[in-house]
């Protein structure tokens, strides 16, 4: 008998869940039987999302009352997932949340208390499992030595329409309401989450200590879109440095680097292709084989254990650090005068010249933007993360949203 599916959202990242859930149905492994989105209750809508039976409904609760459900996938803005969730949990259905889980650390903690035991719920860092893979294996068999730093990074060009999309895109807060929108809180959430997991691999028990945050916007908007963070074990272990932004003047393709005492391996995210530099020679390590994906495997057993590196709890490393960040940071540093304007092939980008050399120097020497004297850096934001647990911001009233 193939899964039940509801799909809350399927605009951005959802069309991509759709476009798989339809081939899980096509390979009778899935049934979507609802399709959950604000779009629907608009008199405009007139778009075929799916040419089966599927329900259609602009309220989640309303689509379960509907149907009968196995699987509940949530595709839908970061600040509306902590509503849309609690509501799967409550009805005791099988959850898969995309990335990022929740805003804020406390909103976590409510999800947390809702999940029954046996319950399957997974949050949607995809390649999560084959890339810590990768890094594990080149870990254990000794190819860097002894890890010093491992760092997450990437530099990405969106246009002005990436921003313009919505009204969430871009911004800490909206009326009230933590979003946390930045380039490593949401479009490379990926590799800050696997460069925290791939420090209590190389040393379990690792745990964040003190922070050093730099958070600046290019762009006239509410969040980030340039960002440089480290942060210091607790006791022994590696450093953790991340770097990011979406005004990139040459694009680098997000990616984890470990730092080693014998060499440095650099896992790209997309495929989990390696390069190995070590006494001065570069090796490539090969992607590795396709394997199934946490959306597949949830379709074929909802019931069953999720992976561990997917569940809440292993959300918390990484949340505690995107809350700090802008706790620390309070409001990103404004350097709107440096940017450039490019125009290409139609849409309108925003850059910061030199931003991506910049990122190189954040990863190979661990240092912060202003550390390497950046014309428009500013001296970091500190906070030791010891003792941190909820998110406190004046901004924040408090309020997570429900829409879909």
């Amino acid at each position: 008998m193939s899964t039940r599916v509801v799909l809350a959202g399927v605009s951005g990242y959802g069309a991509r869940h759709l476009a798989a859930l339809r081939r899980l149905e096509e390979a009778g492994r899935a049934e979507i039987v609802a399709l959950v989105d604000t779009a629907f209750s608009s008199v405009e809508h007139d778009v075929v999302y799916h040419e089966g039976a599927a329900f259609e409904a602009s309220d989640l609760d309303v689509a379960l009352d509907a149907v009968d459900a196995d699987l509940v996938v949530v595709a839908t803005p970061p600040h509306t997932h902590l509503a849309l969730a609690s509501t799967v949990l409550r009805r005791g259905l099988a959850l898969y949340l995309e990335k990022p889980p929740v805003p804020r650390l406390q909103d976590l903690a409510v999800l947390e208390e809702q999940v029954r035991p046996g319950q399957r719920v997974e949050v949607g860092f995809q390649l999560a499992r084959r890339n810590l893979a990768v890094l594990t294996e080149a870990w254990n068999d000794g190819l860097v030595g002894t890890v010093q730093r491992i760092a997450a990074h990437a530099a990405l060009a969106r246009a002005d329409g990436y921003y313009a999309r919505s009204a969430w895109a871009g911004r800490w807060f909206l009326d009230g309401t933590a979003v946390l929108d930045g380039p490593l809180f949401n479009p490379c959430a990926h590799i800050l989450h696997a460069a925290v997991q791939a420090a209590t691999v190389v040393c379990p028990g690792w745990k964040a200590g003190d922070l050093s945050a730099e958070c600046y916007s290019v762009r006239d908007i509410d969040g980030d879109d340039v960002i440089a963070l480290r942060v210091q074990p607790v006791d022994d272990g590696p450093v953790v440095v991340a770097s990011a932004t979406t005004a990139a003047d040459e694009v680098l393709e997000p990616a984890i680097t470990l730092h080693g005492t014998r060499g440095e391996l650099t896992v790209r995210h997309r495929d989990g292709e390696a390069w190995l530099r070590r006494d001065g020679r570069h090796t490539t390590i090969p992607a590795p084989a396709d394997s199934t994906g946490p959306l597949d495997a949830a379709v074929a057993d909802p019931r069953g254990e999720g992976d561990a590196l997917l569940s809440l709890a292993a959300m918390r490393p990484y949340l505690r650090l995107v809350n700090a960040v802008v706790e620390a940071c309070g409001t990103p540093g404004r350097i709107t005068a440096h940017r450039d304007r490019v125009e290409h092939a139609g849409d309108v980008f925003q850059r910061l010249p030199g931003v991506t050399a910049a990122i190189r120097r954040v990863v190979s020497e661990g240092t912060l933007f202003s550390e390497n004297r950046e014309r428009w850096a500013a001296a970091p934001a500190r906070m030791d993360l010891r003792e941190y647990t909820h998110f406190d911001h004046p901004r924040d009233a408090g309020v997570q949203g429900s829409e879909s």
